[in-house]
């Protein structure tokens, strides 16, 4: 949701609407947009929940139209998204839309009628699933990966290659025992990588933080980067 938030003030968007289920992640995704929306600059003009099993999504896309949003940003995902972004198109919505990366999958292309159907649409989603796009030491990386492999990645190689730099570098700075590599873990700190850099203290072991998440659009099935 901060990499979210930063494209919305790049944007210079004030009004945003969310569509969210009612389960845990939707929740989530809510509480922190409502957090965020003060402090980079945008309000949320209308939030619209829905159930996991609900099946129509007219009355939400109703009020959302109504609100006049610049952006809708949707946590729906799996068989949600497939219903709400065929109602989203079916009532000719012209606003923009941005849905969570779990959105997207080979079963949302078969249900909505093909790739093509989705053109245009934008995800949150890891830098990483953008390949070279991105510039910066992201392309560089990617770009030393699809050499050595001789074919065009898949995401999980992209986590594979970034799992390699973070164990070179703890080796790099340790003893190489198994308690000064970990300590050397703990010291890192933005190093950089394909999906964004890393970084970790002994308190916090994630490793990245919003930077490595960025905003695709989809041309052809293939996500490209969002300026």
């Amino acid at each position: 949701m901060i990499a979210l938030s930063e494209y919305i003030k790049r944007k210079g968007y004030t009004k945003i609407a969310h569509l969210y289920s009612t389960d845990t992640f939707g929740q989530y995704d809510h509480t922190n947009l409502e957090k965020l929306a003060p402090q980079y600059g945008y309000k949320l003009v209308v939030a619209e929940s829905f159930a996991i099993d609900d099946t129509s999504f007219n009355a939400q896309f109703t009020r959302i139209r109504a609100a006049q949003p610049e952006l809708i940003y949707s946590s729906a995902s799996a068989r949600a998204a497939i219903l709400s972004f065929r109602q989203y198109k079916q009532l000719g919505m012209m606003m923009p839309l941005v849905v969570a990366g779990a959105a997207i999958s080979k079963a949302f292309f078969d249900a909505i009628g093909g790739p093509a159907e989705a053109d245009g649409l934008m995800m949150m989603t890891q830098r990483g699933s953008l390949g070279a796009g991105l510039g910066g030491e992201s392309a560089k990386y990617y770009t030393e990966l699809k050499d050595g492999l001789g074919r065009t990645p898949v995401f999980f190689n992209v986590y594979g290659f970034d799992v390699g730099l973070i164990t070179a570098a703890a080796v790099e700075h340790s003893d190489g025992s198994r308690q000064g590599i970990r300590d050397a873990l703990e010291k890192l700190k933005n190093l950089p990588a394909i999906n964004g850099p890393v970084s970790y203290t002994p308190e916090d072991h994630t490793g990245q933080d919003s930077r490595s998440i960025a905003l695709g659009r989809l041309e052809n099935d293939k996500p490209v980067p969002v300026e």
